[in-house]
C-alpha cells in the first residue's frame, strides 16, 4: 500500500473531536517515521483500515464544515461510544472501524 494513502485532510483546521486528535496524532507519528518504517507500516494487514477511517473521517469533516454541525451518527460518534480514553490508538481506531461498519 503506498504511504500517500494516509494524508491528514486539513491540518490547519481547529481539531476538536477526539477520534480526529486521534488520527492527526497518527499522521504526525507517520510523518516522523523513516521511509523504511513507513514501508513496513504500509505492509500491516490493518493499516488499510486505518487509512480507509481517515479518509471517510476527512469527508464527513468536510460534510460537518458544509452543515455547521457534526454529522450524526458519524465515525466521531461511534469513536466516542466505544473507545475508553487512554486505550492503545491503533486497537481503538480498528474497534471504531469495526463498529462503524455493523
Amino acid at each position: 500500500m503506498d504511504m500517500d494513502m494516509f494524508i491528514w485532510a486539513a491540518p490547519d483546521r481547529n481539531i476538536e473531536r477526539r477520534l480526529d486528535i486521534t488520527i492527526s496524532r497518527v499522521a504526525d507519528a507517520i510523518e516522523l517515521m523513516s521511509d523504511e518504517a513507513r514501508k513496513e507500516l504500509a505492509g500491516k494487514p490493518w493499516f488499510a483500515a486505518i487509512c480507509i477511517l481517515q479518509r471517510v473521517r476527512a469527508m464527513e469533516r468536510g460534510e460537518e464544515d458544509v452543515l455547521g454541525h457534526p454529522i450524526k451518527g458519524g465515525l466521531a460518534e461511534t469513536y466516542d461510544a466505544v473507545v475508553t480514553p487512554g486505550e492503545d490508538i491503533i486497537p481503538a481506531l480498528l474497534k471504531t472501524f469495526q463498529a462503524h461498519l455493523k
